[in-house]
């Protein structure tokens, strides 16, 4: 359990915070594809938007919740603290 737990949550801080890789594009790439290459601290001010920014493009509520919670370590810097994901409000940067 312990083991799943934390695999989901590293899997999650580098879906939800890695770094832009830079790719190259060609010119006919869409307009919003800048959009899909931003991370979730980028995305998103908060860990409740981010939930609802992901449901809106196609995830569970669970699936959001795990991503955008697991993001929550990462994105400590740039979201609104309290960070309240959920039913979750973390008042202190968590431990990684």
């Amino acid at each position: 359990m312990r083991l799943s737990l934390c695999c989901t949550f590293g899997f999650g801080i580098l879906l939800g915070c890695e770094k832009e890789k830079e790719e190259t594009r060609s010119p006919g790439a869409e307009a919003d594809a800048d959009e899909e290459d931003s991370n979730l601290c980028t995305k998103y001010a908060t860990c409740n938007e981010c939930i609802a920014g992901q449901q809106a493009t196609g995830a569970t509520e669970g699936e959001a919740e795990t991503q955008c919670g697991a993001a929550v370590l990462g994105c400590w810097t740039t979201w609104d603290k309290p960070i309240v994901c959920g039913d979750k409000i973390h008042d202190e940067k968590p431990e990684g």
